[in-house]
């Protein structure tokens, strides 16, 4: 709305129940910007046009066994 752009990348760093802890260079607060996993879902889709059309997409990035 500002004129910014359309998409951003999101870094989940962790969660507390629900709610997912991010790094969002998109949002105001930037870090430790909480988003619930519901609206995170409802918003995430890959780059498409129309944008409706982008499947969604996560990619998760876990540490090794014997981290």
């Amino acid at each position: 709305t500002a004129g910014g752009r359309v998409y951003h990348v999101i870094l989940g760093k962790g969660y507390e129940g629900t709610n997912i802890i991010t790094h969002d260079v998109g949002a105001n607060n930037r870090a430790d910007y909480i988003y619930s996993w519901a609206t995170l879902h409802s918003a995430m889709h890959d780059f498409a046009t129309p944008i409706q059309n982008g499947p969604k997409r996560m990619l998760e990035i876990l540490p090794p066994k014997n981290f």
